[in-house]
């Protein structure tokens, strides 16, 4: 873009004619600032972008008119100075050096930048061998710089294109010799001897290839020639004569005296405005009398002088005989100023502050018709550079019209620390963090008379996570404002920064190193290579990690559990939790809790796993408190296990602060198997004469190695005279194993009917009850409508008496697999199995079974009711009867072996789980008899249950009915289709 389109370009944008004169354009420019400046308009980026460009335009053009007044004033004809130069042109001055090798420069560059003129930095790239006047393009962001290439002059090469010409300076007696050898530098480095075999004239040019400037666009190393020249010395053959006497000249001119200089002292003020001062200097004047004297004269300095301007007062200086006056040549020299220092037409402002005072507005002093200012720092102002305040410096001194700026150079100090506040957090603060902890303190101020004063405040912190001990976090008085306490400071107060010194307390378990904790177990030498089990603490949570080492000894005394350290600050990642073993003397560990267990031989043999309930004081690793505490655990004895053998539980004994934690050792203690029981049928005369029966029997046999094996065995029984019932013939010791016989005791079959007995009367009361109490609500509107109600009222009946079956059943079923009684089974399982809550062991299968079953209970029986009653044709249409007894057995048996029917599976299940502890859960009871037995194991036992079913359900609803028509005049209601029938029985039911 040449001048004249650069200089439309800057008036359009400052909306000014083109014909405008300077004082116009500068009016323009100062209205348009003010518009678009960005502390009027801070928030609009766009409008801040329009601000740059105004001021690139006005600073464009003021550099035009300038360097045309200059051209006009100087008169300079040279084509080059006529052409104006672009204004992102710039000289490169490089050595010859420089360019011979290349190089890299950092140049710095005025340019305009945010509404002042700043130093840009621009890497421009220099290739070996480039030509002087090249242009060299550098593009920074929106911008493109020009940069020229100007030689520095050498002192022994001059450049001739990519040759370089060295003159050697020789006398002229060497001129006439022969080969003889001179040396010739380089400009590389390197000396070359040249063999001279010629004669030197002044004329004599020799070659040297390869010797001068690379070509740039040559890759093989190409370069221009060195060429050498000669500058050939010639010695003085004659010394001049001396004249004895001095030939004064005819036409002598006289001489002016040497001039007298005077400095004048101004300040920046009367520089400004331009003043009129007397000054005093001393003539000589030797055609006076008094040849010395003290002369005083007036002198006027036009405003805006600059340095080095000087007033020649001609033929008012010393005058001598036989010469002419001397002149006085005036300077000023500017006294030093209190607050600005003079740089041209600029003015420099020093200011020292802190950091905290780039937050306010500062207090920029003004200069002569220049009131002080305040102004208010950007957020993206350069800190390295200068604020400059335009059109408040000196003028210039041909154009008072147009003033210097105001350059305002800041020397921004750290804040000094006054107020430091010690924080003492924990590890357990270091893990999480702290968010929002709220600290008190003494802040430090300079008040409005400049005096260091200190007030209360409280600040609210953030603590990240992985945070280091000794770290310093700063609370900046703009960025952490709080609420003081006191009369708040306002803009004339300057605060200064909080120091918070992080100090992390030492913790009771763990010790820190960096992001790892190291925590220590003390253990003893016989634990070495043996499975230790351990709970170790960490700060992520209240739950302790459950430790199994099997590996410790003498060399290894240490386990690493990664990433349950601290956390590593900035990073996602964690440190390691470092477990240390301390080995310690035996007699620090506590002594060992010895307990017989008494398993089944046939456990023995097979092998088992025991569930054990145990109470142990247990030492709480986060409060090291020590505590009761009921624990299972799980022994699993292998097959083949030997009577007196000790199983061992490191670590599970009692806890104590003072030692380690002792063991827990079971010692086996076998179950002698009970005596096997033989059903003999014998005849009255056997037991009057007595007999010899012989009898085979298949019998278990548990051998010393614990090895099960089953054989038959004839026995002879010999049978005495008046032997009773229930005598017990003892036919076999072998051992500790019984083998015997007694006759069958019918009462066996009766096992456990004291707990269903003993909840029958409440489960009925419960179940009919419920049922009726719910049927009374029942709108009646139609058939379907009272089936469903019907239902309903089974399911709530079903779900209510299910607190009472569950733990019945369970104490009946053990009961009758154990032969144990029923109170005791109650005692055994409350004490040893968790309390009250044992005896309710498969209650939400009870309430799956129930449920459903009671629905279909009722919905049948009403339904097959329904079809059996007598029914009478009557004028009035059709009349249910009443039912008979057979029709009531009927219909609730059918009804009780159907609701069987539907739950069986699941009360198969039901029961399965309450007999057997192993089971933890529903689905490992269901997954364990499948996997074992089948899928035909959900079916097991159906016949005997519908055998049972059917005859104890019909007796119910007959005994239940029964027993409400054997009051007088209770009303029963019989629910029929559509309409509702009260019937009042005085009597038992006819047949």
């Amino acid at each position: 873009m040449d001048n004249v389109n650069d200089e439309s370009k800057w008036l359009m944008i400052l909306d000014v004619p083109s014909d405008s004169s300077l004082d116009v354009i500068k009016s323009q420019f100062k209205k348009l600032a003010k518009d678009y400046h960005p502390d009027t308009c801070c928030k609009n980026l766009e409008l801040s972008k329009k601000f740059l460009t105004i001021n690139t335009a006005y600073y464009g053009l003021m550099k035009l008119y300038s360097k045309r007044n200059d051209k006009k004033d100087k008169n300079d004809t040279s084509s080059k100075q006529e052409q104006q130069q672009k204004l992102n042109e710039f000289p490169l001055q490089l050595t010859l050096e420089e360019l011979f090798h290349g190089c890299v420069k950092q140049e710095i560059i005025p340019w305009p930048i945010d509404n002042k003129i700043e130093e840009k930095y621009l890497k421009v790239t220099i290739q070996a061998g480039t030509m002087v006047n090249t242009e060299i393009k550098v593009q920074d962001e929106d911008n493109q710089f020009i940069f020229i290439v100007k030689e520095l002059e050498h002192p022994l090469f001059k450049r001739n294109g990519y040759d370089l010409i060295f003159t050697k300076s020789i006398n002229v007696q060497d001129t006439f010799k022969k080969d003889y050898q001179i040396t010739v530098p380089t400009i590389d480095g390197e000396d070359i001897p040249l063999l001279i075999d010629q004669i030197v004239t002044s004329t004599t040019e020799i070659a040297i290839p390869n010797r001068g400037m690379p070509y740039p666009i040559v890759s093989n190393g190409k370069r221009g020639k060195m060429i050498v020249k000669f500058s050939i010395n010639y010695e003085k053959l004659h010394e001049p004569k001396k004249s004895d006497s001095k030939q004064p000249s005819i036409n002598e001119e006289k001489v002016k005296c040497l001039p007298t200089k005077v400095k004048l002292a101004l300040t920046l003020e009367e520089i400004l405005n331009g003043v009129k001062k007397k000054i005093y200097y001393s003539q000589i004047n030797q055609y006076r009398e008094k040849p010395y004297q003290i002369k005083e004269q007036f002198v006027e300095i036009p405003p805006g002088a600059p340095e080095d301007y000087q007033l020649v007062l001609k033929d008012e200086g010393n005058q001598e005989i036989n010469k002419l006056p001397g002149d006085v040549i005036v300077s000023i020299r500017t006294l030093k100023h209190q607050l600005f220092e003079r740089d041209g037409i600029d003015l420099i402002h020093r200011m020292k502050i802190y950091e905290n005072q780039t937050k306010h507005p500062l207090q920029i002093p003004g200069f002569g018709d220049c009131e002080s200012i305040k102004i208010k720092l950007w957020l993206n102002w350069n800190r390295n550079g200068p604020i400059r305040i335009f059109d408040c410096g000196l003028p210039l001194p041909d154009k008072p019209e147009i003033r210097g700026d105001i350059v305002v150079h800041l020397d921004i100090m750290d804040n000094p620390i006054l107020s430091e506040w010690p924080l003492n957090i924990t590890l357990a603060d270091v893990y999480n963090g702290v968010k929002q902890r709220e600290m008190f303190g003494k802040r430090a101020f300079i008040d409005q008379n400049g005096s260091l004063v200190f007030r209360k405040e409280s600040n609210k912190i953030d603590i990240e996570r992985g945070i280091e001990d000794g770290t310093k976090i700063i609370i900046s008085w703009w960025k952490h404002r709080a609420s003081l306490q006191g009369p708040k400071p306002n803009l004339c107060w300057m605060p200064f920064d909080v120091v918070i010194n992080i100090e992390v307390l030492q913790h009771q378990s763990f010790k820190r190193d960096g992001p790892n904790l190291i925590y220590t177990i003390s253990i003893v030498e016989n634990e070495f290579n043996k499975k230790l089990k351990f709970k170790i603490p960490w700060l992520g949570g209240s739950t302790p990690i459950d430790l199994k080492v099997t590996n410790i000894n003498e060399n290894k005394l240490e386990h690493t559990i990664p990433n349950f350290g601290l956390p590593i600050k900035g990073t996602p990642y964690k440190g390691d939790l470092i477990v240390k073993f301390r080995v310690v003397a035996d007699k620090f560990k506590a002594e060992p809790i010895i307990k017989p267990i008494e398993i089944d031989l046939k456990d023995l043999c097979k092998g088992t796993i025991k569930n054990i309930s145990i109470t142990r004081k247990e030492k709480d690793v986060f409060t090291e408190s020590i505590t009761t505490q009921t624990k299972s655990l799980k022994l699993k004895i292998p097959a083949g296990t030997k009577p007196d053998t000790k199983f061992t539980f490191n670590r599970m004994g009692d806890d104590s602060i003072l030692h380690i934690t002792g063991d827990l050792i079971y010692i086996i203690k076998p179950i002698m198997p009970k005596p096997q029981i033989i059903s003999l049928w014998i005849t009255l005369e056997d037991v009057l004469y007595g007999c010899t029966k012989q009898h085979v029997i298949r019998r278990t046999i548990i051998d010393q190695d614990l090895v099960e094996r089953v054989e038959d065995k004839e026995l002879t029984i010999k049978i005495k005279p008046g032997i009773t019932n229930k005598e017990r013939i003892i036919l076999e010791k072998s051992g500790d194993h019984y083998y015997g016989f007694e006759p069958i005791d019918i009462s066996s079959l009766y096992k456990g009917i004291k707990a269903p007995l003993s909840g029958l009367m409440a489960i009925n009361a419960i179940v009919f009850g419920v049922h009726g109490s719910i049927m009374r609500f029942c709108p009646h509107e139609s058939v379907a409508q009272s089936y469903i109600w019907c239902g309903l009222s089974g399911m709530v009946s079903g779900m209510a008496q299910s607190t009472i079956t569950c733990p019945m059943e369970l104490v009946k079923t053990r009961a009758q697999l154990t032969s144990t009684p029923v109170l005791n089974v109650w005692r055994n399982a409350i004490r040893t199995e968790g309390g009250i809550r044992a005896v309710y062991r498969g209650f939400g299968l009870t309430l799956a079974r129930d449920c459903p079953a009671f629905a279909t209970y009722f919905v049948s029986y009403e339904w097959l009711l329904k079809r059996l009653r007598r029914k009478t044709l009557t004028p009035n249409g059709i009349v249910l009867g009443d039912p008979s007894t057979i029709a009531l057995l009927l219909a609730g048996g059918s009804a009780g072996a159907l609701s069987w029917l539907v739950i069986y599976p699941l009360d198969v299940i039901k029961s399965r789980l309450q007999a057997d502890l192993r089971y933890g859960s529903t689905k490992e009871c269901i997954m364990d008899a499948i996997k074992n037995e089948g899928p035909k194991v959900l079916v097991r036992g159906w016949s005997p249950t519908m055998l049972r079913a059917f005859p104890s359900n019909a007796a119910t609803f007959a005994v239940v009915s029964w027993t409400f028509w054997s009051i007088d005049n209770v009303s029963i209601e019989i629910v029929s289709e559509r309409f509702r029938i009260e019937i009042n029985f005085n009597r038992t039911l006819s047949n």
